[in-house]
């Protein structure tokens, strides 16, 4: 995975194998990109990763579940 883009979900996959540091980065390049002024970049990338953790997460859990 080479860009992280919050209007496009990214494939759990992709995302979950990803260490939490290339995470933040790739938060943090998409919204260096965008010239967003952000009063605590760190403090955002790291609620974004949150969220896709917390989708991703949920998903395998969920498919986990309904396994036999």
């Amino acid at each position: 995975m080479d860009a992280y883009d919050p209007l496009r979900p990214p494939p759990i996959d992709r995302w979950t194998e990803l260490n939490k540091s290339k995470r933040l980065d790739l938060v943090l390049a998409y919204h260096q990109k965008q010239d967003d002024e952000l009063p605590n970049p760190d403090a955002h990338a790291v609620v974004h990763v949150i969220v896709e953790n917390q989708i991703a997460f949920a998903d395998e859990t969920r498919d986990a579940s309904v396994s036999p």
